[in-house]
């Protein structure tokens, strides 16, 4: 079984667990390449120089250290109200 399987198998028919840290460890398994599959125009779009700042070390992270897409977009293109991560 899959990892969602079993967090959909836990949900409807497991016991209690405990959202916010199952909300993290879905958030540190999503790899920036899926973001960066669509979104390769980072340094394009963003107006703000913090924003351009912010998208330059992702695509060229600092010696030792990774910043993720979900680190400042957690809830993109997903409903944070979905029935998985509400309580």
């Amino acid at each position: 079984m899959t990892n969602s399987g079993k967090d959909v198998y836990k949900h409807y028919l497991g016991g209690e667990y405990e959202i916010e840290e199952l909300r993290k460890r879905v958030l540190e398994k999503i790899p920036n390449e899926r973001c960066l599959h669509c979104h390769d125009d980072l340094l394009a779009k963003p107006d703000s120089p913090g924003a351009r700042t912010a998208h330059a070390e992702v695509l060229n992270p600092p010696r030792g250290g990774e910043f993720k897409c979900v680190d400042c977009h957690e809830n993109a293109g997903h409903e944070r109200e979905t029935k998985l991560f509400s309580q």
